[in-house]
């Protein structure tokens, strides 16, 4: 009989340390997004603009590309809350409507984005705030979650905001990536 508690007792601290131990690994964990960007935008016109910048730093090094489009020039009241476009004669900037980011690590890992609502770009200065949701990947981005905000310096854009063909852009990237 005694035997028989003994195996008991060892059968369930066994289970309960199996729970424990799954359901720690269960737990998402937490990744901070810290990149610094360098690249272009294409402008393609009415049919939005595709961007390609590399990216440095954390979660790791890694190659983006996307295609954006943006909505008609408005004044800076009709801009987000809070924007730091210059109140300028005429347009300050646009809305940023829609776009979607793929993050190809060096180590194959990807990750994918899509733009949140709020995203803008500023005429004078240059400059985007984009932010992506991370919308799973794979690798060991599998699952992902979490958001980035893109703080991007543009360059070779007119007096009106149209950029160039070609644009340059470098910038920042800060957030997290939250993995299952």
């Amino acid at each position: 009989m005694k035997k028989k508690v003994l195996l008991i007792g060892v059968l369930v601290v066994v289970l309960v340390a199996a729970v424990s131990v799954s359901a720690i690994s269960a737990q998402e964990s937490s990744q901070p997004v810290s990149w610094q960007l360098s690249g272009e935008i294409i402008n393609l016109g009415e049919a939005g603009s595709l961007f390609d910048v590399n990216l440095k730093g954390a979660p790791g090094d890694a190659n983006a590309r996307g295609l954006g489009f943006a909505g008609p020039p408005l004044e800076k009241s009709d801009l987000p809350d809070g924007n730091q476009c210059t109140d300028i004669p005429g347009p300050d900037g646009i809305l940023f409507l829609y776009g979607q980011i793929a993050v190809r690590f060096n180590d194959g890992s990807l990750l994918f984005g899509n733009s949140v609502e709020g995203s803008h770009i500023c005429f004078v200065p240059p400059k985007a705030y984009v932010s992506y949701d991370f919308a799973g990947g794979a690798g060991r981005f599998e699952g992902a979650t979490g958001t980035v905000l893109f703080e991007i310096d543009a360059y070779r854009f007119n007096e009106q905001g149209d950029p160039a063909l070609v644009t340059g852009e470098t910038g920042t990237g800060t957030g997290e990536v939250i993995l299952p």
